[in-house]
Formats: structure tokens, sequence, C-alpha cells
């Protein structure tokens, strides 16, 4: 699936609701879409990038003061899976958004507030 496809398919799907946690588009370049807010003067971000070679996308979040400052969203719900998520038609790429929505609305808002301890989630 194209790139362009991708971004059009977050436009519709995530920005929205991007928009309403307050992040504003940063820019979307080659196979990164990154989007950031201020919050208490602290930067958050959010980057969904697509492979270069395959037909796979991941999500970061990132907030400096975090520790670790940068994570793979995926692993907040599932932290031994494999954190990219991989289609072959656009329902499939669909799927994976409603799952990082998901995930994004829970697990990540309480991450940027630094209410999940990330490292104890690979303990067993």
């Amino acid at each position: 699936m194209a790139k362009v496809r991708f971004y059009k398919i977050i436009k519709s799907s995530l920005e929205p609701i991007l928009l309403d946690l307050g992040f504003k588009l940063i820019s979307k370049s080659g196979g990164a879409i990154h989007y950031s807010r201020k919050k208490n003067g602290i930067e958050e971000s959010i980057r969904f990038v697509i492979h270069r070679f395959s037909p796979e996308w991941n999500v970061d979040l990132e907030k400096e003061n975090n520790e670790p400052p940068a994570i793979e969203l995926r692993r907040l719900s599932k932290p031994k899976a494999y954190p990219w998520w991989s289609y072959s038609t656009e329902e499939e790429m669909m799927e994976g958004l409603k799952e990082v929505k998901e995930i994004l609305l829970n697990e990540g808002i309480r991450w940027f507030e630094g209410k999940i301890d990330y490292w104890s989630l690979f303990e067993e």
C-alpha cells in the first residue's frame, strides 16, 4: 500500500482524536508522520513510522522525562510482542489502527502521564 494512502487513513481515522488530545501535526515526510504537543512545558510526541522495505508500520511515543524516553506503543499492551503491525490489505491496516487507537487512549495516555512503569511490563 502506498505511503500516501497510509497518510490518508491516519488523517481520517486517528488525526481527529490526536487533535482533540492537543497534538498537532509536526511533519509528514519519508516514512514518518510526527504529531506533538506540549503539556506542562514538556514535549510529548507520537510518531507513525512506515517500514521502508516491507509492509509494516510502527508507532513510537516520546517524552524526554519518562523512563525510557521513547517506546514502541504496541509494547504497552503486549510487552513481548513484535512491535510492528503488518498488513497486506487496507482492511488489515484499518484493523491495526483500531488497535493503535485503543492502546493509545488507554495505556499510551497513562504512559505520557507517568502512570505506567514501562520496565515492569517485562517482568514475569
